[in-house]
C-alpha cells in the first residue's frame, strides 16, 4: 500500500476524519483499495 499524507486520506474517506479513518484500518474495515 502506498504512503498516504492527510490530505490524501480526506479524499479517500471524506465522510470521516482521520482518527474514524484510524480506527477502521485497525478494525481491518480497510477497503477504499
Amino acid at each position: 500500500m502506498k504512503g498516504l499524507t492527510m490530505h490524501d486520506t480526506i479524499k479517500v474517506y471524506p465522510w470521516g476524519d482521520f482518527d474514524s479513518f484510524v480506527r477502521n484500518v485497525a478494525d481491518g474495515d480497510f477497503v477504499a483499495f
